[in-house]
C-alpha cells in the first residue's frame, strides 16, 4: 500500500472526539488548521483526537480560550515522550502565531491574537 493510500485509511477510521461539556461554538477560524493538524498527527499515532477544552471550563483570566482561540488536547493515553513528541511536531506544522504547550494531562494551542 503506497504511503498516501496508508494515510487516507488511518483517517478515514480516526475522528474528532469531545470530551462531555466541551463547547464548540465560538470556535474561531485560526483554530480549524489547528484542528486538521493535530487530527492528522493523532491519527499517525494511531490514536483519536479527543478535545478536552474550547470555550468551555475555567481558565486564568484572560485565557485565550474565552475568545475562541485556544484548544486543549488530552494526551492521558500517550507517554510523556509520545505528547513531548505531539508538541514538537505541532511547532513545527504550525505557523509562529500559534503557541503549543505541554501540560500533564493535555497539550494546550492558542493562536496569538496580536
Amino acid at each position: 500500500m503506497n504511503a498516501l493510500l496508508e494515510w487516507k485509511v488511518k483517517m478515514e477510521n480516526k475522528k474528532i472526539k469531545l470530551k462531555e461539556g466541551v463547547i464548540m461554538a465560538g470556535l474561531k477560524l485560526p483554530m480549524q488548521k489547528v484542528l486538521i493538524e493535530a487530527n492528522c498527527l493523532w491519527a499517525v499515532m494511531g490514536k483519536d483526537l479527543v478535545i478536552a477544552s474550547a470555550l468551555d471550563g475555567e481558565h486564568s483570566a484572560g485565557s485565550y480560550h474565552y475568545y475562541g482561540y485556544a484548544l486543549d488536547f488530552r494526551t492521558t493515553h500517550f507517554t510523556q515522550d509520545q505528547a513531548l513528541q505531539l508538541v514538537k511536531q505541532l511547532k513545527e506544522v504550525l505557523p509562529s502565531a500559534y503557541t503549543v504547550i505541554w501540560h500533564r494531562t493535555h497539550i494546550h494551542v492558542q493562536f496569538n491574537m496580536e
